[in-house]
């Protein structure tokens, strides 16, 4: 979080980011001295939500996945019975940040005068089932107000069968970036699911924060819930799937691309046409067959600003009786 003092006097200020939970101790000071410092006497409010360790660890496997900071074999590695998953990979089952009344401990030691507000994240407890409408009525603001509302932004998951497609594809493609559209086309393969973890490692993580949840209800009884999983146990990834996860890469992979448009270095989108394109020639034709279809796949794990008021320009031309 950047902080940065302005010569206005506003009545509130929302700060708002998830990365803000893995704050270490020393950033946590750091974020109070600058507080003080920008804001000196503030009243602060901490409005933290909580989900099921459980389903956060198994979704933020996959999320990492996707980043390329975990290899995809560790979704394979994770599809086993606990006493099966090799080494390498446990480390991936019981992350300390999601010990939530140890980490509100810390957060507590270090900003004593502040209020918390911990709530479990479920959209049917959320005001409106909007989480910025939420935000307002734990700070007791109006839940419709003339501030600047974010646009909403999806965050999507590979499956599990994206993943070991993945990891079969890895050792064709070496470049970061030629990974980044193979993850790119895997995005969109909706016939998967998000669920890896056996039954016994499902337990053997329940029973790890089980304690902490209970201390948790206890000091904020609206977490209540958090200790119920809501995804399923998997002892095998389905390998019709992954099969069928194949064919859609290798159908995706016959559409030649062109790529075109860079913000900060990454490409905005990929143009593909479905019944081939070859090179300009004199008469300026660049794309075959009887009809041409451009398929726009944005990057959506990437900020690039352009979220909305995005113009789109097509400048083609076309034979006689060739229609766009």
């Amino acid at each position: 979080i950047g902080i940065v003092h302005r010569d206005v006097s506003p009545q509130n200020v929302l700060l708002s980011w998830e990365g803000v939970h893995f704050f270490d101790r020393a950033k946590q000071r750091d974020l109070r001295r600058a507080l003080d410092e920008v804001y000196p006497g503030a009243a602060l409010t901490f409005v933290y939500y909580v989900r099921n360790q459980l389903d956060l660890i198994q979704s933020g496997v996959l999320q990492q996945v996707k980043q390329q900071a975990v290899p995809p074999r560790a979704i394979l590695d994770l599809n086993r019975p606990l006493d099966e998953i090799p080494q390498r990979a446990r480390r991936y089952l019981f992350p300390k940040s999601r010990y939530f009344h140890d980490r509100l401990s810390d957060w507590k030691r270090i900003f004593p005068k502040a209020r918390f507000a911990v709530k479990l994240y479920d959209r049917e407890r959320l005001l409106n089932g909007d989480v910025l409408d939420d935000f307002h009525s734990v700070l007791g603001l109006p839940a419709q107000d003339d501030s600047p509302r974010p646009v909403a932004m999806t965050n999507a998951s590979l499956s599990a069968e994206a993943a070991v497609v993945l990891d079969l594809a890895s050792h064709l493609v070496w470049s970061k970036d030629d990974r980044m559209r193979v993850i790119d086309v895997l995005l969109s393969f909706e016939g998967g699911s998000g669920n890896y973890l056996h039954d016994d490692v499902r337990s053997a993580i329940s029973e790890c924060y089980a304690d902490d949840n209970r201390r948790l209800i206890k000091d904020h009884p609206d977490c209540e819930g958090v200790e119920r999983s809501r995804s399923r146990s998997r002892e095998v990834i389905d390998p019709d799937a992954v099969d069928a996860c194949k064919r859609f890469l290798i159908e995706q992979g016959d559409y030649p691309t062109l790529l075109r448009g860079k913000v900060s270095n990454e490409e905005l989108a990929r143009l593909n046409l479905d019944q081939g394109w070859e090179l300009p020639n004199e008469s300026g034709v660049w794309g075959v067959g009887e009809r041409s279809v451009l398929r726009f796949r944005p990057r959506s794990m990437h900020f690039t600003g352009f979220s909305d008021g995005l113009d789109v320009v097509f400048d083609a031309r076309y034979r006689k009786g060739r229609k766009f």
